[in-house]
């Protein structure tokens, strides 16, 4: 992929679109994560027909992305581990759907209340964010949680052992515990750099 996407920057160079090393290096970012993404979502829908779980994709799309966004979470080294990384949590939410009862769901949604409001925003340790915007996403990822615990309260009342919800609230949950592998790692990178710098 990195070859690929390197080898588009310098055609956009060579044609004097992208005039500068700090805009070809921009552009060579922001290509990887547009391919890495669009990889990772058409890996997950494959995956999804051969378990015969289409119809529920859009809604682990739904629950996972904005809190992973927002959130943050584990960042993989290189992309072919991402993409690893994410269908493997992708397969642990069909797992968990097949067996989720309304208190396991229930349990979920606590679980994820409390990783966000103890852990939000995990950032990656190649990448710091500011204060604005570290407040900024954890307050976004703060709605996200009130709106999941609402379609949960909505759930285990109105509709208990709707998949399509179901999945929603099991990928938000998944989204969620990733923060903990990656407050682990940038703690472990945190470590690494200070006894380099000794």
């Amino acid at each position: 992929m990195k070859k690929f996407v390197d080898s588009y920057c310098n055609y956009l160079q060579k044609k004097r679109i992208i005039v500068s090393n700090e805009q070809w290096e921009i552009c060579a970012y922001g290509l990887e994560l547009i391919v890495s993404a669009v990889l990772n979502i058409v890996i997950l829908v494959m995956c999804s027909f051969i378990l015969h779980e289409e119809r529920y994709i859009l809604f682990y799309f739904l629950g996972f992305i904005p809190l992973r966004l927002f959130a943050g979470g584990y960042h993989a080294d290189n992309h072919l581990n991402c993409c690893i990384i994410f269908a493997g949590i992708y397969l642990v939410s069909v797992f968990l759907r097949c067996i989720a009862e309304p208190p396991l769901v229930l349990c979920f949604i606590v679980i994820e209340t409390i990783l966000i409001l103890l852990l939000s925003p995990v950032e990656s340790a190649n990448k710091q964010i500011t204060y604005k915007r570290r407040r900024i996403s954890r307050n976004r990822s703060i709605w996200i949680l009130l709106a999941n615990v609402v379609v949960c309260i909505v759930f285990l009342w109105v509709q208990p052992n709707n998949s399509y919800i179901e999945y929603y609230l099991i990928s938000g949950f998944l989204a969620s515990s990733t923060m903990i592998a990656g407050k682990i790692k940038l703690h472990f990178a945190s470590r690494k750099k200070e006894g380099a710098s000794l």
